[in-house]
């Protein structure tokens, strides 16, 4: 790092203690003194906010930390509640929820990975469950949000113009569903797959007629007792067979209960991916963890930091995001749910989360490291 850089770090680091004292001080103690530079993995590390949503302490440690990004919901029924106008078409959307989520964490210096999930209660399979899946004669109105959500968010979006007090983060990608091949978020699992790839391939192109640079992520596919997520893409791209140049990146959840386990699912997930012509597609990992109640902090903690180091660097699986599930929980109580923050709500690191961002911390050198000997390697090829 250049000497301007530690002056910066070292006056960063003064003003991050004036602002959260010993909290931030037990973190940044955690792991280890000063936080680098981390240009050159910005926008890979991510965390699904959990908790922190509402509480600025998490998300100013969030940002000091370099995880920059922070997925959260973009829910179309609370931005559309009600159905388009029946004499005109036209849509009305409230704003106020979205525009909440995007204030909050750009004002925290944070960018926003939405989520725009779930049906709208008029446009679902069974009238008002949002969880029962999107009608398929309703795809056309969830490309109309995702469009108006691209054109209020994205690069050019209106709400950067009429908020330029914010510094302007806009969206570093669009999530079009959340874990579609599990009836908990999409109960007829029996045509998900032809359902999605209809509504994905709509929305996309709406989306990309508003801002054509920002990646469109199918929805994150949960590897769990679900039907399996290389059954579910086969079957996408059946029904839309031009989805194999059209996908911007695959998102993926690899909830397994082991380091191992999850980089295996990576693995498989990028041999299906390869059968199916999406050699070169990048996989989006938008969720992964594990609750406490279920394993030890120890296991977790191989698991998530062992993904964080790896990943970056690993050309083959071409995995272009790591988010973790989730920032922060309440760590007490019975319920499992409760388990799986990384993060106490005090804002000190679970042994999970010190190995992250340990992780996130060491990603701009060992990059560095890994460009250098691909460049070695290359040379040597064309000596």
């Amino acid at each position: 790092m250049a000497k301007d850089g530690r002056c910066a770090s070292a006056c960063s680091r003064t003003r991050r203690r004036i602002l959260h004292g010993c909290i931030l001080g037990a973190l940044l103690a955690a792991l280890a003194p000063g936080i680098p530079d981390a240009s050159a993995a910005v926008g890979f590390f991510g965390v699904s906010a959990g908790q922190a949503m509402g509480e600025p302490h998490q998300l100013d440690l969030m940002a000091q930390a370099g995880v920059t990004v922070v997925r959260n919901d973009a829910a179309w029924n609370n931005s559309e509640p009600t159905a388009p106008d029946a004499a005109t078409g036209a849509h009305t959307y409230r704003w106020t929820s979205t525009d909440a989520t995007a204030t909050t964490l750009a004002s925290h210096g944070l960018t926003w990975y939405p989520i725009l999930d779930y049906a709208a209660g008029w446009a679902a399979v069974v009238p008002g469950d949002v969880m029962s899946g999107t009608r398929p004669d309703a795809a056309g109105d969830y490309a109309a949000y995702a469009a108006a959500f691209a054109a209020r968010y994205g690069p050019n979006g209106a709400f950067w113009t009429e908020h330029p007090e914010l510094p302007k983060r806009p969206v570093a990608a669009y999530e079009l569903g959340n874990e579609p091949n599990a009836a908990m978020f999409w109960h007829d699992q029996a045509t998900a797959p032809e359902v999605y790839a209809d509504l994905y391939a709509a929305a996309r192109a709406a989306i990309k007629n508003v801002d054509a640079s920002t990646p469109v992520v199918s929805a994150g596919l949960l590897d769990a007792n679900v039907m399996k997520p290389s059954v579910f893409l086969r079957r996408m791209l059946r029904r839309q067979p031009s989805l194999r140049t059209r996908i911007d990146a695959v998102g993926y959840h690899p909830y397994q209960m082991s380091y191992a386990a999850m980089r295996n699912g990576i693995v498989s997930l990028r041999a299906t991916m390869k059968a199916l012509g999406l050699k070169s597609t990048p996989i989006e990992i938008t969720e992964a963890g594990m609750t406490t109640k279920w394993v030890t902090e120890a296991v977790r903690a191989k698991a998530i930091g062992g993904l964080a180091r790896t990943l970056p660097t690993d050309r083959k699986l071409n995995v272009t995001r790591f988010i973790p599930y989730e920032w922060t929980s309440s760590q007490q109580g019975d319920n499992f749910n409760d388990y799986w923050g990384i993060m106490f709500p005090d804002g000190s690191p679970t042994a999970t989360g010190a190995a992250y961002l340990s992780a996130v911390r060491a990603a701009p050198a060992r990059i560095a490291r890994a460009a250098r000997a691909a460049a070695r390697a290359a040379r040597a090829r064309r000596a």
